[in-house]
């Protein structure tokens, strides 16, 4: 590898996590992938690239770049935790089905009887008031991820007192009546999390 390209790789890198780091997740992308094409041995840009790829919920892309990281830099824990992480969820969401929209990417269990437009209608309303309320606007995309309650309360192992949690994601479990406030609550982390 030529000095030159290590050098554009790193600064591109640098720029990428900034861009990432402020939550402007395009460029962040488009920086990464110059970083990659730069010096496609830089195993914190593939890392990145996973994060990227992860936060828009493409599981397969963010295994696929964590895995490429691990195997420039064998020694990187937390890309192993990160896999760790990935393999637990990817078994828990088998089946699901999607409705994106350009801020939420939504994932329902296939034959669920909660209707996702009803959830993508009320992540809006909540949108909207919150928006109007704190004065910012959010940034996306935001995962929303809809369990079947035993999945939710086996797999994500919560109390059963919890309906939903917010862990970068917005997890629910679709039970009770109290589940509009449960979106409405959830989202309001997801605004808490993107002004910190």
């Amino acid at each position: 590898m030529a000095l030159a390209g290590y050098e554009e790789g790193m600064e591109a890198y640098r720029k990428a996590w900034a861009a990432y780091a402020a939550q402007r997740y395009e460029d962040a992308r488009r920086l990464t992938s110059k970083a990659i094409q730069a010096d496609s041995t830089n195993p914190h840009a593939h890392a990145l690239s996973g994060d990227l790829a992860y936060l828009s919920h493409d599981l397969t892309g963010a295994k696929e770049a964590w895995e490429r990281s691990l195997a420039l830099e064998p020694r990187l824990r937390a890309i192993m935790e990160r896999l760790s992480q990935l393999a637990q969820e990817q078994a828990l969401e088998v089946g699901q089905v999607a409705l994106n929209t350009e801020l939420f990417v939504i994932r329902t269990p296939a034959g669920a009887a909660i209707d996702t437009t009803w959830v993508l209608n009320e992540l809006q309303a909540a949108k909207a008031f919150l928006e109007t309320q704190m004065q910012f606007r959010l940034r996306g995309p935001i995962t929303v991820l809809i369990y079947d309650p035993a999945v939710f309360y086996g797999g994500l192992h919560v109390p059963t007192a919890v309906a939903g949690l917010f862990d970068g994601k917005i997890r629910l479990a679709p039970a009770g009546p109290s589940l509009q406030a449960v979106i409405w609550h959830e989202l309001a982390h997801a605004v808490v999390y993107q002004l910190a």
